[in-house]
Parts: structure tokens; sequence; C-alpha cells
């Protein structure tokens, strides 16, 4: 038998650590200008109706408090909202840290985070659970294409950093951190995917 619990009382009255990009590092786009209101600000209000004690710390100071945390000083749960890092192995620190510190975290692993910034990863999983993707070019330079090619960075989102190439261009190689796609006509969508069977068995 499944069992609700009220998440509200589970957090009254505990400090909740929500963890964010610090966006003055960032560059800007339409995504991190709104970032800190829209998006941290929402959490923000949420912990609070929720009954937490909400501190935001950037990524640098929510490591050096959960290194260092211990007794009252020490918070109950983690949030973490810090994102899109051209390095993706900093995806996962601050839920292994506060894995090290037997600190709830959400998300808890930093696969879950690195997965929705990889997108040759993020293309396998699709592909695998039965979704059309486009082909994945890794070299461009010698090759005659005949069609628009999207080049676009392998880790991030939120489109930064793609650009079309048409048919027959001179195109510069693609660099490490690097992939092309065929270009396809038609609206852009961001689909949320929960891979669990349980879940479809109870829509069904």
């Amino acid at each position: 038998m499944a069992t609700c619990v009220d998440i509200g009382e589970i957090l009254s009255g505990l400090t909740v650590v929500l963890a964010t990009n610090d966006t003055q590092a960032l560059q800007p786009s339409l995504f991190y200008n709104l970032y800190e209101e829209r998006i941290a600000g929402q959490y923000t209000d949420a912990l609070r109706d929720l009954g937490a004690n909400v501190v935001v710390l950037t990524l640098d100071e929510t490591l050096d408090l959960l290194a260092s945390a211990s007794g009252a000083t020490k918070p109950a749960f983690v949030v973490n909202i810090c994102a899109a890092f051209k390095n993706l192995e900093c995806e996962g620190l601050i839920p292994a840290v506060a894995a090290l510190s037997q600190i709830a975290c959400f998300p808890c692993r930093g696969d879950v985070a690195i997965i929705a910034e990889e997108k040759i990863i993020s293309k396998h999983l699709a592909s695998s659970a039965g979704f059309k993707v486009a082909k994945t070019i890794r070299k461009i330079k010698g090759t005659d294409f005949q069609e628009i090619l999207v080049r676009k960075p392998i880790n991030g989102g939120d489109s930064k950093g793609i650009e079309l190439i048409q048919s027959g261009a001179i195109a510069a190689e693609l660099e490490n951190n690097e992939f092309a796609e065929p270009f396809i006509n038609g609206p852009d969508l961001e689909l949320f995917c929960v891979p669990s069977q349980h879940l479809w068995d109870r829509l069904d």
C-alpha cells in the first residue's frame, strides 16, 4: 500500500540550503537574466511555504558549508539547482559532497544532473527508449554534406552556442566539445520523460 507523506511536516522548522549558480559569473542570456527571480526565487518561496528556513548560497558557498558544517550549523537538506556548467564534472559536486557529509540532497545523484546537460548521452537514452533522434556528426571537415547542419556544444542547454552551417559551406572542424546534427525544420519542444514502468501502469 502506498504511503502519503506530507513533506511540509518534514521540512517545517529545518534549515534547507538552496544551491544556485552565481549569476554574475555566467554569460548573459535570456534564461540566466531571469534565473534569480523566476527560478531561484520560486524555489525559495516554495520551500518557505513548506515551513523551511531557506539559506540561498552559490556553488562555492554551498560546498564550503557542506564540508565544514556540523551540529547546529549542519543543514537538514540541500536543493541543488546549479546547472549548465561547461565542464560536466561540476554537475556532480554538490550531490557528492552532500552524500559524504550525510546530508540529504535533491537531485541526489550527479549522473541525474549530467544526463540533463550532456546531449549525446541524452540522445542515446532517448533512442534506447524508442524515440527517433537526429544523426550525430562528430567530423565535418572534408565532408561533402548536402544538408544544413546544426553545430552545437555537447554540454549545456537553452540553445546557447548553436550555429547553422549551410549546405556546401566550408566550416571549421568540430572541437572536442562540439557535435553537429542535420537541421530539422519545425518547432523546438522540450520534453521531460520519467522512465518508470510503475508510473506508466498508473497512467494506463
